[in-house]
């Protein structure tokens, strides 16, 4: 899965928005970059989201 549909996948299936490394250059392709500038509840939440995203895909 690229970086593009690893972003894309997350927000459809569990409304977590990241920005695909490669939008920013090459070397960042097959990273995600992720804001923090949130709330202690909303980043458990959304890492919580991730993580059942990441097991939905094994």
């Amino acid at each position: 899965m690229t970086d593009v549909e690893f972003a894309e996948g997350l927000l459809r299936d569990q409304h977590v928005a990241v920005v695909p490394g490669s939008a920013l250059g090459p070397s960042g392709a097959g990273h995600v970059r992720c804001a923090y500038a949130v709330s202690r509840d909303d980043l458990k939440e959304a890492l919580s989201r991730m993580g059942a995203f990441l097991e939905s895909v094994k």
